[in-house]
């Protein structure tokens, strides 16, 4: 769902060849819809955002107020901006003065930097006449290492703000014209630019343009810092081709008052890109706020909005566990939208991924408490059943000389839920204690009350027998818990509408018992070799294992204690037996005796 929520609000930005994005949307323009608009859920966010958008420097989202606390930052909605309309000037039209009065009134209700650059080299044209002009904005990476980025570059007379703001390169600090401009803050006027060591001819090169004189200056804000170089090329008429003094005048003059609205302008631009931040942060939340019921779904969710966002390969998420206080997200290798070349984390990441998380820790703690709350539920359900059945000491059921001759059919049906409560099946299969009760009852009703042993009580004596083996024999530690289940379940439901006859099949399967055992019958040189040949086939196996399977096996003639009553019950049952079998011969005997006198 996050990708899909992606792919229809998330809009790649073009990048430069350098690898530098260019912003040259306005906030007034309008992305184009999806087509798959019409589909989206009320609820679902509906802003188009890119996360290269974030690439400049922005203040942190996350910020603490002089008591410490955490707090969010908001700006204001967005202002409709009037659409641009360039005026051209030619060099006699008016003075300085009233240049500078037209440029204010031009400017003063545009805010957008990429277009207000554009416009103030329209004015610019008209004073010094050059054929190319190019803008650079001062920028910081994540190192605080100042770099160079052409907002325009190569504006010619003509071309349009579409085509200059395209054209994107990235220039280091103190380094070339541009940069020595840009860290020493003093103009310069170079007649030929191929004398000065500091030009780079490449440009020309891969353009096969010829660049002769060059008027560079720096602008600066209202605190004389440089905040972009701007850079005029190949004087058009007058003095040979050369920029005079004149125009580093008029340029200078035009500079030192684009400086200040320049820096108001980035200044803007940064609030509208605050406040789309953090729209996006609440959208993100809100997907995230949709699931509250599991924690492996949230936590899926928020992997992949975050890489979504983020671009990059991974996304791990470490939860805290409640004895240690390691709270960690961890992401790995940014990647290029278009590109997908692996580039670093800037500080605008750091401070979205520390507002997300927030976040993330908010969602995470409801779906945990959510958790908590259903494991309190079943737990105050079980404590409720215990409180409900009695213990399986009180009720008996996991000894072997258990009657349930003095219960009634309730208290049968409260033994069985106390015997699946207490082999943790339940618990382990989640089941819901209505469908338990309802199952037992489903069984206890399918047995026929017109059949003297094959009944409910034959039903359920096996069940116990079953139970007590499975707990007093310990077997069930040998056991899975789908294999204890079954047997559960196999003993109350082994004799379901029995019709209290005899079944042929029964007497066909113990025959064939009988005879696969029929060994034992032979006579004793007989059954003796083939008592060896058992012998060995169990040894055999027994080696196959401890070599092929890396087990101890099991002893042969190993019998648990825990069962010996079981067999103790059969003996004393056996003596009683006897005893009433003699009993029962003497009485015959006396009585035909009795008749022969």
């Amino acid at each position: 769902m996050v990708n899909a929520w992606f792919s229809e609000r998330v809009h790649n930005i073009p990048i430069c060849k350098e690898g530098i994005r260019a912003h040259t949307e306005s906030c007034s323009c309008s992305s184009q819809q999806s087509p798959h608009a019409d589909n989206t859920t009320p609820g679902a966010p509906a802003r188009k955002i890119s996360a290269s958008e974030f690439d400049r420097p922005l203040r942190p989202i996350v910020v603490k107020d002089s008591e410490g606390t955490v707090s969010f930052l908001s700006d204001s909605g967005k202002k409709e901006q009037m659409p641009l309309t360039p005026r051209r000037f030619d060099s006699d039209e008016g003075d300085q003065c009233s240049r500078l009065l037209e440029l204010v009134k031009d400017i003063s209700s545009h805010l957008d930097v990429t277009a207000l650059c554009h416009k103030i080299f329209l004015h610019i044209h008209g004073l010094i006449s050059a054929d190319r002009y190019s803008l650079f904005l001062v920028c910081e990476d994540s190192s605080k290492d100042k770099f160079l980025v052409s907002r325009l570059f190569d504006v010619a007379e003509g071309s349009t703000l579409e085509e200059a703001s395209n054209n994107c390169i990235r220039l280091e600090w103190n380094k070339g014209i541009v940069g020595h401009v840009a860290a020493f803050g003093e103009p310069l006027n170079i007649k030929d630019a191929y004398e000065d060591p500091r030009f780079n001819a490449e440009v020309d090169q891969i353009t096969g343009y010829r660049t002769q004189s060059i008027l560079c200056m720096p602008i600066k804000n209202h605190r004389e810092e440089v905040v972009g170089v701007a850079q005029a090329i190949n004087k058009k008429s007058g003095n040979g081709g050369t920029f005079t003094e004149k125009d580093e005048k008029d340029f200078a003059a035009y500079l030192a008052f684009c400086g200040i609205v320049l820096h108001n302008a980035q200044l803007y631009e940064t609030s509208l890109l605050e406040n789309k931040r953090n729209q996006v942060l609440l959208d993100l939340a809100s997907l995230i706020f949709e699931e509250q019921q599991s924690l492996e779904v949230i936590l899926k969710k928020i992997a992949a909005t975050i890489i979504s966002f983020m671009q990059v390969q991974k996304c791990t998420i470490f939860i805290v566990d409640e004895d240690c206080s390691v709270r960690v997200c961890q992401l790995v290798n940014k990647m290029e939208e278009n590109t997908g070349k692996i580039k670093p984390f800037n500080q605008n990441d750091e401070q979205f991924l520390e507002a997300f998380v927030i976040f993330c820790g908010l969602g995470i703690q409801n779906t945990q408490m959510y958790e908590a709350v259903e494991r309190a539920m079943a737990k105050q359900m079980v404590t409720l059943e215990a409180a409900v059945v009695p213990s399986a000491q009180t009720l008996k059921i996991t000894d072997f000389s258990f009657s349930d001759f003095e219960l009634s059919d309730v208290e049968t049906a409260l033994c069985t839920i106390r015997m699946f409560t207490d082999l943790n099946l339940v618990q382990n299969f989640q089941m819901k204690h209505e469908v338990l009760c309802r199952w037992i009852l489903s069984v206890k009703k399918n047995y026929r009350k017109n059949v003297a042993y094959h009944n409910w009580r034959h039903a359920f004596n096996t069940a116990q027998c079953m139970f007590a083996a499975l707990k007093a024999g310990k077997i069930q530690n040998k056991l899975t818990d789908l294999e204890t289940l079954a047997l559960l379940i196999a003993a109350l439901s082994h004799d379901l509408d029995h019709r209290g006859v005899n079944n042929s099949y029964i007497q066909r399967a113990m025959l064939m018992t009988a005879c696969d055992l029929s060994a034992i019958t032979k006579p004793w040189p007989v059954q003796q070799r083939i008592a060896e040949l058992v012998a060995a086939e169990f040894f055999d196996q027994g080696d196959r294992e401890r070599k092929e399977l890396n087990i101890e096996p099991a002893a042969l003639t190993h019998v648990s204690e825990d069962c010996l009553p079981l067999l103790d019950g059969c003996k004393k049952n056996r003596q009683k037996w006897q005893a009433l079998a003699e009993q029962q011969e003497k009485t015959l005997i006396n009585g035909e005796s009795s008749q022969t006198k």
